[in-house]
């Protein structure tokens, strides 16, 4: 295991990622990875054949489900990097539950990882670009790391879209809140482990960035990458999905999560196209309809929460639940589900606060 010393503000992740990634037990996992399997199958991708007898990296493995998914599928071995010790520690433990010995872990940032070039025939990086400090330095390590004529998963946070749009409000809402305390509460308040970890995820981690398709396409492009489209299709609740099959739901989904089946053909021409790592990424560009509906609920929200930190917390968790749920469904997206949910908990909120100031 090699170690690192973190100088920027990704050693929060400990609290963000690594607490809320360790209450999984096997059957949060097995439903934790069910989604690559959907997602695979959906876009006509067959696992053995992309996974079997290949040497993999996981970068940014979490709890270990990449490496999981890709070991079920024939994967040699796996190399897992985190810059989590208790994500390192959780990877280690549910592999060897899942009886998977052939693996390594080693404890690092993805902007310097710590192997040779072309070292692996497959690269696996499933939600973890956006969140680093330097994402376009950690994209080039992947990239490095690569074989020539290799594929690499990549899953990036597309821009746009209402989900987007209300995390940012719940961040705002919440800016006040400790990480340590937000996991405190909702492990409290009782929500199971896939929604402790999203909600820490979206609220909690230090850089949130979401990217265009045209950027983030230009960039790999130049990186040496072809097959360059977004997947088309995945769970119900992905926004990439949402955006293909039903066109008419795309004010409310934006550009899609921006997920990736790549290879690497050749080696990169240029640093034109650099991933930005401003606060948010690409240009924020949010539908004007999406604040017209839902910008007074919030307006509400943010001057009725003043000092109610743990009333905050439960509002946000109530409408990202129901959000969540809504985005499920099958069906064109019902955006006014989302609005009588967002309703009712602004009236909540109402009766509580007037109760607790009377």
């Amino acid at each position: 295991m090699l170690g690192v010393v973190v100088s920027n503000l990704e050693n929060q992740h400990e609290d963000v990622y690594g607490k809320s990634f360790a209450l999984y037990g096997e059957r949060e996992m097995r439903e934790f990875i069910e989604p690559f399997a959907i997602r695979f199958e959906r876009n006509d991708l067959d696992p053995p054949k992309v996974f079997t007898g290949k040497r993999c990296l996981d970068a940014g493995c979490g709890n270990g489900r990449g490496a999981i998914f890709m070991m079920s599928h024939g994967a040699a071995a796996v190399d897992c990097v985190d810059i989590s010790e208790t994500n390192i520690e959780s990877t280690a433990r549910n592999l060897k539950n899942f009886g998977f010995p052939k693996f390594t872990t080693h404890l690092s940032t993805l902007e310097g990882l710590p192997f040779p070039d072309e070292t692996f025939d497959f690269v696996w990086c499933n939600g973890v670009i956006m969140h680093a400090a330097q994402p376009d330095a950690c994209l080039v390590e992947l990239v490095r790391v690569l074989k020539r004529g290799s594929q690499c998963w990549l899953y990036i946070y597309g821009t746009g879209g209402l989900y987007w749009w209300m995390v940012r409000r719940f961040r705002e809402l919440l800016a006040e809140v400790s990480p340590a305390t937000s996991l405190a509460a909702l492990q409290l308040m009782r929500y199971p482990a896939r929604y402790v970890a999203e909600y820490m995820d979206d609220w909690k981690v230090p850089y949130l960035r979401t990217y265009s398709i045209e950027d983030l396409g230009g960039r790999l492009r130049e990186l040496g990458f072809e097959n360059v489209t977004p997947l088309s299709y995945g769970v119900d609740y992905d926004t990439s999905h949402r955006r293909n099959i039903y066109p008419e739901d795309r004010p409310w989904v934006g550009d899609g999560d921006l997920r990736y089946l790549l290879t690497k053909v050749r080696e990169p021409v240029g640093h034109v196209k650099r991933l930005s790592s401003s606060e948010f990424g690409s240009e924020p560009r949010f539908a004007s309809v999406i604040d017209r509906r839902f910008g007074h609920y919030f307006s509400e929200l943010s001057a009725s929460l003043v000092g109610a930190p743990m009333i905050a917390l439960t509002a946000c968790g109530h409408i990202q639940k129901e959000l969540r749920e809504i985005m499920s469904r099958s069906g064109r997206f019902d955006i006014d589900a989302v609005e009588a949910a967002v309703e009712r908990v602004v009236t909540l909120v109402r009766l509580v606060v007037g109760a607790s100031v009377s």
